[in-house]
């Protein structure tokens, strides 16, 4: 069994407790057997009248007393109820797999649990803590099993990066069992990506009835992007794992079962898959929490939260809606939009966009105004913000025109925002999109934007968008200062000195087409 299976997969349990829980279950059991006693003693005449009187019209209560006071009726049940204190005060159940946590579940519902004497007791949670290490390779085997034998997606032989799991919902929300398998594929996800675990079952809930009512049929980041999943109204929930990963999760089957797993799919792609580089930057599970704690308030534009949060977790929420928007108005934060889809898309995927590697830099309003000066956007004008962030120039643009620009922006996060404040929107990194849009060549009036700056991106998008602009139009855009040395066709308007959040001075730049 490999390294990862040989570690402490949850922290040691107390099992001193048994001895209290044996003594509890055998007072409990005595107290029956003297309640028993005492009614089948001369008072099964007046017990019949209570158990009459809350008789039904229908009649469907039909035991008779000597049957409800049966003291072998009643110890399953009692043994059944301290077998799930015995589990829970362990902390055993919390981390079986979901495969046993079903069965265990089943036995206890059903009460066909063994007698709950020390001897068993001691016995049965010796082994399941002795069998923790091995919960990591059952809790693949229990996803794997859990999988539809009915979807060609799926292969017997193992894991792919794509499967299928059908019967996910029930009555409009997810299972407890599929939240369950689920959860216990992003624990070992998390593990392998040494990432903190994942916070419990409710969490998974919420993230798959998130997918199926508000995302139906389309991907829904998790984790950083290390899995995701799209969920249908039929009640099936397709998963995708980094191809990286799928290898690794037959790697634990095979652990369980040697001679099952076919060796080709137990080893590394051969080819890496082109993967585009991640962008983002993950967030502690406590902050998530505060996300995802936080309740709406008047029109849906308001945001606060009042739990019992640790400072570092709330200072890292605040940075977050900053970054979508928000404005912190005493314990209150204001949005010029509902930020509550976008919210729910941070839970589902753990992750922001790291303002340095995507240079997100919102453009201050006082800028906006000057950019809009130069270019005058007229009423219905098409107008285009290429890399448009979260809408800075966008919003402002409408309200000048009034219209309403075309955004193309690479960040789904970003794009969700956009979507939320109503802008036309489309999810694509600027200059591969602009370089397929030949039957867009001069569709637009203006492009305004502020690009990003690194790796020349700024001078590539200029020219990225010169096709797209139509006869007599105009392109205004926020570049370095330093630009003003270069030979370019435009003119500069105005320079800015330390742009916000840098230390670089900027320049309005305004060019228009012939």
């Amino acid at each position: 069994m490999s390294a990862i299976l040989d570690q402490p997969f949850h922290a040691p349990a107390d099992t001193d407790l048994v001895n209290r829980l044996v003594s509890e279950r055998n007072h409990q059991i005595g107290r029956c057997g003297e309640l028993a006693g005492f009614i089948h003693d001369g008072y099964a005449d007046a017990a019949g009248f209570f158990f009459r009187a809350n008789e039904d019209r229908f009649n469907r209560f039909v035991s008779t007393v000597s049957e409800i006071f049966d003291i072998e009726k009643a110890k399953p049940y009692i043994d059944a109820v301290h077998w799930q204190k015995a589990l829970d005060q362990t902390d055993v159940y919390e981390c079986m797999p979901q495969a046993r946590k079903d069965e265990w579940r089943e036995q206890i519902e059903k009460r066909e649990v063994p007698e709950f004497s020390e001897e068993n007791v001691r016995s049965t949670i010796g082994d399941l803590l002795l069998s923790r290490a091995r919960f990591i390779a059952e809790k693949a085997d229990g996803v794997f099993r859990r999988l539809s034998r009915t979807h060609v997606t799926n292969a017997p032989e193992g894991f792919r990066k794509r499967f299928i799991m059908d019967y996910c919902f029930g009555y409009g929300s997810a299972s407890c069992s599929a939240a369950g398998y689920l959860g216990d594929l992003r624990e070992i996800i998390a593990k392998y990506m040494g990432r903190e675990l994942p916070e419990g079952r409710l969490n998974n809930h919420s993230v798959m009835d998130y997918a199926r009512n508000h995302r139906r049929g389309d991907w829904v980041d998790l984790d950083g992007g290390a899995l995701k999943i799209r969920c249908y109204l039929k009640g099936t929930m397709h998963i995708e794992v980094h191809p990286d990963l799928a290898w690794r999760l037959n790697k634990l089957l095979h652990s369980l079962y040697p001679a099952a797993i076919p060796s080709q799919f137990r080893e590394p792609p051969k080819k890496k898959p082109k993967i585009p580089a991640v962008h983002d930057r993950p967030l502690s599970f406590e902050c998530l929490r505060v996300l995802k704690d936080g309740v709406k308030r008047q029109g849906e534009r308001e945001w606060s939260t009042y739990g019992d949060y640790s400072k570092a977790a709330c200072k890292e929420a605040a940075r977050v809606l900053e970054q979508i928007g928000g404005v912190k108005d005493g314990n209150v934060w204001r949005f010029d939009y509902s930020p509550h889809d976008v919210l729910h898309e941070i839970s589902a995927s753990g992750v922001v966009p790291d303002q340095v590697a995507h240079q997100f830099y919102p453009t201050p309003p006082e800028i906006v105004d000057e950019m809009l000066a130069q270019a005058a956007p007229s009423a219905g004008a098409r107008v285009l913000e290429p890399s448009a962030g979260t809408g800075a120039i966008a919003d402002r643009v409408r309200e000048h025109g009034p219209c309403r620009p075309t955004c193309v922006e690479i960040s789904p996060l970003h794009c969700k925002i956009l979507e939320s404040k109503d802008h036309q929107v489309i999810e694509a990194d600027f200059l591969e999109w602009a370089d397929e849009q030949d039957a867009m060549l001069g569709s637009y009036d203006y492009v305004i934007m502020n690009p990003p700056y690194s790796e020349g991106r700024a001078l590539a998008h200029l020219e990225a968008a010169r096709p797209l602009l139509a006869d007599g139009g105009k392109i205004v855009a926020l570049l370095p200062a330093t630009y003003q040395s270069r030979d370019l066709p435009g003119r500069w308007a105005q320079t800015f000195d330390r742009f916000p959040g840098t230390s670089i001075s900027v320049g309005i730049y305004v060019e228009e087409s012939e």
